[in-house]
């Protein structure tokens, strides 16, 4: 399991940042979102993804097709879609907070 912790950082409004960690009992590359139950996970034919308990999709990195990317989740442009609303983030990989 890695020891890397994350950020997405919202474009608009500014000042909203969301922070992620590992998920240490995994077996697998999973980071959970510090204040809710979101994941970031691998998904087959997918890619990297930001899921709720049920797998929906709620973020993705843009530009970035799923078969492109690597063993992490990409640095870089998301975009997220809840209900009618959609933001940009910078996905940004940070030390331990």
């Amino acid at each position: 399991m890695t020891d890397l912790y994350f950020e997405f950082r919202r474009r608009l409004p500014a000042d909203v940042i969301y922070k992620y960690k590992p998920v240490a009992d995994s077996a697998e590359n999973v980071w959970k979102r510090i204040d809710m139950d979101l994941w970031i996970k691998f998904i087959p034919k997918l890619g990297w993804v930001c899921v709720n308990e049920h797998d929906e999709v709620f973020s993705i990195p843009w530009f970035m097709p799923w078969d492109e990317q690597g063993e992490l989740p990409p640095e870089g442009k998301w975009v997220s879609c809840k209900g009618d609303k959609s933001y940009v983030y910078d996905f940004v990989y940070t030390s331990k907070k």
